[in-house]
């Protein structure tokens, strides 16, 4: 398949972009294909003229390093967040430099969110009230800058195991939403994995992402327009987080996708209490440590001899009162005791970490 078949299309549907298409979620780190070329059309859904996977976009602007055992940062920007709902985090090593992707490629999840993503609200029938459009014109809404705030679009850390393959690859993040028609988002970015063991076995026994409410899975859709249901993602695997309960639709249609689990049966993740998060960089070593709740992934999770550690860049500074330049994108910036930030687009914005939270700087 050539994006050839699909870039002309860019211009027939610039007019419903400035519409409206726009106010829908991206990810924009790590920084997805096509950014720089057709940027705002990435915000709709799968379907047709944004076939599966990734909506048939390959051109590489910039490819992210990521590191296999630590973690990687992922922030969205958009308008219209449909209440929320359910998100998955993946890595393919499919390569579509040279005419696209195969629609047969494999996703490989890595991490599963339940509920809560990208956001949660107050007053879910309301989108957020629109806030500065983004560098690239785009509708966007406030953020949170963490993973736990309400009525603002969240920020994650995705821990990645170990074992990966290092060398070019791409992440992507699929979206069921909420609220509105029953529809499939996928932001791919082109990332390069460093630090990797390279087990394949244990690479092919990642589940492949879930995939419904697209063209190419027609007998898989996830209900109707008027449900409003936190999906139960089938197949989660074993890390991720149950972030709002799922449900599922009082009347399922005929084509239903049958291996959604029922709502009383979602996923059990691994986790780890208490949560401590080893941060290295610039000579230092700072820990988070949290009594109740946290804003980072566990440092290590252990299942059937697999392991996931989250290593974090920190840059150890002074107290700020505003936003302080930084050059390393996503870089975690501690300020003082309280503060952390994140760096994005040169700049890093002091927010206080989750109560029962602090930093211990050694």
């Amino acid at each position: 398949m050539s994006p050839s078949g699909i870039l002309p299309r860019v211009v027939i549907v610039a007019l419903l972009v400035m519409i409206g298409a726009e106010a829908h979620m991206i990810m924009r780190h790590p920084v997805p294909y096509n950014l720089d070329v057709d940027p705002k059309v990435q915000v709709d859904p799968l379907g047709e003229s944004n076939p599966f996977p990734c909506q048939n976009r390959a051109t590489v602007q910039t490819r992210t390093d990521i590191n296999a055992g630590g973690a990687t940062l992922v922030q969205f920007t958009g308008g219209a967040q449909h209440g929320g709902g359910s998100c998955q985090f993946s890595i393919s090593y499919d390569d579509p430099s040279h005419g696209g992707w195969n629609t047969s490629a494999k996703f490989k999840t890595v991490y599963t969110i339940i509920g809560g993503c990208p956001a949660i609200f107050t007053d879910e029938s309301r989108n957020l009230p629109p806030a500065k459009p983004d560098q690239d014109g785009r509708a966007n809404t406030a953020e949170c800058f963490n993973d736990f705030g309400v009525d603002c679009t969240r920020q994650f850390l995705v821990p990645l195991p170990s074992f990966l393959r290092n060398g070019p690859a791409t992440f992507a993040w699929t979206y069921f939403n909420k609220l509105g028609n029953r529809e499939m988002y996928m932001t791919c970015s082109p990332v390069n994995i460093r630090g990797g063991t390279a087990d394949q076995f244990q690479i092919n026994a990642l589940p492949d992402i879930f995939v419904a409410n697209v063209p190419s899975a027609s007998d898989c859709t996830t209900g109707t327009a008027g449900d409003r249901v936190v999906l139960n993602i089938p197949n989660p695997g074993v890390h991720g987080r149950v972030l709002q309960p799922p449900g599922e639709p009082a009347v399922k249609p005929s084509n239903y996708c049958v291996d959604i689990p029922p709502k009383d049966r979602p996923p059990v993740f691994i986790q780890n209490d208490p949560r401590t998060i080893q941060t290295q960089g610039m000579g230092q070593t700072s820990t988070l440590s949290e009594e109740t709740t946290t804003t980072l992934p566990p440092v290590t999770k252990t299942v059937t001899g697999t392991r996931y550690f989250t290593v974090v860049t920190v840059t150890a500074t002074g107290v700020a009162t505003g936003p302080v330049k930084c050059s390393k994108e996503g870089e975690l910036i501690c300020f003082g005791t309280d503060e952390f930030g994140i760096c994005s687009f040169g700049e890093a914005t002091p927010q206080k970490v989750a109560e029962g939270t602090k930093i211990d700087s050694d």
